[in-house]
């Protein structure tokens, strides 16, 4: 059987399309049609369990059935929460201590603060 290759340039206007050049396009619409039936023929359309994969792996469809149906609630952080199994528990928080020791305060308020005993004027920066 001879390869026929079709694409629209191939066609003039008014052409005559002979009986053998139809007969090879349907044949080949036939045989497209006839391997797409068979692919899809050996798809299996089965539903997950937990046991068992289907549409989705079984360890999905466990996850999948373990969610709550109405969703989880907003939770509120919070950052004293020192228990890291509460929904409000924030991990990785940043270490803030080094900021609040008594001589950094003081560190930080006097760099904010120039002193005035010197008399100097500082500009507004």
């Amino acid at each position: 059987m001879a390869t026929y290759e079709y694409t629209p340039t191939d066609w003039e206007t008014g052409q005559v399309i002979s009986e053998e050049l139809l007969d090879h396009i349907e044949d080949g619409i036939a045989n497209a049609y006839t391997g797409l039936n068979e692919i899809a023929g050996s798809i299996v359309n089965t539903e997950a369990t937990s046991s068992s994969s289907g549409l989705m792996s079984a360890t999905d469809k466990v996850k999948l059935d373990s969610l709550d149906p109405n969703g989880e609630a907003n939770v509120q952080a919070n950052w004293l929460e020192a228990d890291s199994t509460s929904d409000s528990y924030i991990n990785n928080k940043p270490d803030l201590s080094i900021y609040t020791t008594e001589a950094r305060v003081a560190e930080m308020i006097n760099a904010a603060i120039p002193s005035v005993a010197d008399n100097t004027v500082y500009p507004n920066s």
